[in-house]
């Protein structure tokens, strides 16, 4: 019978240890670690990310989720700001900037706000019995009118008898058309059997005063019908 050294085939305590910190899944642990950190850093520094480049590919995975988020972005349209009477019978639409919504701005709560309850007195109502509207718009690289579900979720929530939208894209949104303020006012529209009349917002107003008479005009228009609603109920 031979004898020989039996030699051992289990690894040393070091080379347990060693193997144990090469695991696949310890080696994706710590890198996730890292770009946490390295993420954590880069907000302390005020950085918001890199810029998109055109020459590059994403892979089909980041493509499809990035067209997932804009989708849902056109589906939740632009925040919508309001004060006002709930049932109002007349509803003001005008634009803010997303900076008026940073800063918790009310609706027309500046010097065209001011120009706007004027204007409402004028045609013998007062701020307190109308619904007061903000579409925030959130510029980007193209000056388009925003989606806008929020906006009509709140006009069907209101419901009113009459709309006026202030400026060019109020009306954009309301109307779904490219025609500005200056082709569109002075006339009456329908959004599903509400009237819309489209005119200046107060803002424009206190830079071109000369367009004080056409607004007049429009609210006149308004005055009348709001008139005739009361006497048909």
């Amino acid at each position: 019978m031979r004898s020989g050294i039996i030699t051992s085939t289990m690894p040393s305590q070091a080379s347990q240890d060693h193997m144990k910190d090469d695991h696949p899944g310890l080696r994706f642990s710590r890198i996730l670690s890292q770009l946490h950190d390295y993420v954590q850093l880069y907000q302390h520094l005020g950085f918001k990310g890199f810029p998109k480049s055109a020459d590059r590919r994403t892979g089909p995975s980041l493509a499809s989720a990035h067209s997932s988020q804009q989708m849902r972005h056109r589906q939740k349209g632009p925040a919508v700001i309001g004060s006002g009477n709930p049932h109002a019978r007349l509803m003001f639409i005008g634009e803010a900037s997303g900076s008026d919504l940073e800063h918790g701005e009310s609706p027309f709560s500046n010097a065209a706000g001011e120009l706007l309850t004027r204007i409402i007195e004028a045609i013998k109502l007062r701020r307190e019995d109308v619904y007061l509207c903000h579409i925030v718009a959130y510029r980007s690289e193209v000056d388009r009118p925003p989606e806008s579900c929020d906006l009509y979720q709140e006009i069907e929530r209101i419901q009113p008898d009459i709309i006026c939208t202030l400026g060019t894209l109020a009306a954009q949104s309301v109307l779904k058309t490219q025609e500005t303020v200056d082709q569109l006012r002075g006339t009456f529209y329908s959004y599903h059997d509400i009237l819309v009349m489209p005119t200046y917002h107060p803002a424009h107003l206190l830079e071109h005063p000369e367009n004080k008479r056409q607004v007049w005009h429009d609210m006149q228009m308004i005055q009348k019908a709001y008139v005739e609603f009361d006497e048909n109920v």
